[in-house]
């Protein structure tokens, strides 16, 4: 629990009657908006597993239903005094997000995220792309340029590393962080941190069926969703037990319970 991600899952729903269900519609992987469900999940990236999972319907957005997922099944049972580190994707950027868990909540802790360029983002960053001063080199295809802002509502310091294409100088990318005194290419090395997540959902779809909810109703999918996680955290017990390799691998992954059948 020092360590926390947090991400959405959508789930299509294949069913007739999507909007008299009252399941609400979100992307589906080609951009689609299709009735779904949108399991909200926190993953402990330290030791690389599932902390909670529970059901919202396919409407509901990450920054609208985040400080009621963390008061209702995160805070009550990790202190968020002791919390260090919290990673976010680009569906959490709103600032409101960002005052909740840094000055209301976690005080102790460090946001890293991935910023979505909306209208606010592109404000903040547009002085940096104007200008050809300060771009490094970060690897074969990009270069790297950070700037520090104030976000103008909360007042917080935000870290920002602009990335983009070498050679075109578009494709851009943003990742932000309240730590400010993180040196550029470590936070974004930090932010690599959520592939353990990303792995972790696929895991969820491919070893313990996510993705074959049946049924609609919202008690029904979130006992489907209890029963997910105690599948995988009494999987998390045999592999603790088992150790070696299995438990954890160089690059902190672990033996899914596919790959383990």
């Amino acid at each position: 629990g020092t360590k926390i991600a947090f991400d959405f899952h959508f789930k299509k729903f294949f069913g007739a009657h999507g909007k008299e269900k009252g399941l609400g519609k979100g992307p589906d992987k080609s951009g689609d908006l299709v009735p779904g469900f949108r399991p909200h999940v926190a993953w402990d990236l330290t030791a690389n597993t599932l902390l909670s999972m529970n059901y919202y319907h396919g409407g509901v957005r990450a920054p609208r239903i985040l400080e009621q997922y963390c008061e209702e099944h995160i805070f009550p049972l990790f202190d968020p005094l002791a919390i260090k580190e919290i990673y976010m994707d680009s569906e959490y950027t709103k600032e409101g997000s960002l005052q909740y868990l840094k000055q209301v909540r976690c005080p102790n802790g460090e946001v890293y995220l991935c910023l979505k360029k909306n209208k606010q983002i592109k404000n903040l960053i547009a002085p940096a792309l104007a200008s050809e001063d300060g771009w490094q080199r970060h690897d074969g295809q990009d270069e790297l340029k950070t700037i520090e802002v104030t976000l103008p509502k909360t007042q917080l310091p935000l870290q920002i590393a602009i990335l983009r294409d070498l050679e075109t100088r578009k494709d851009i990318r943003c990742f932000g962080s309240t730590r400010t005194a993180l040196k550029p290419k470590e936070m974004l090395q930090k932010y690599r941190y959520r592939w353990l997540i990303e792995n972790g959902l696929k895991d969820l779809v491919y070893s313990y069926f996510l993705d074959e909810m049946v049924g609609s109703d919202p008690q029904k999918v979130e006992f489907e969703f209890y029963c997910i996680m105690v599948a995988r955290m009494a999987y998390e017990y045999f592999l603790k037990e088992l150790g070696g390799e299995h438990y954890r691998h160089p690059d902190g992954n672990k033996t899914t319970l596919k790959s383990m059948r």
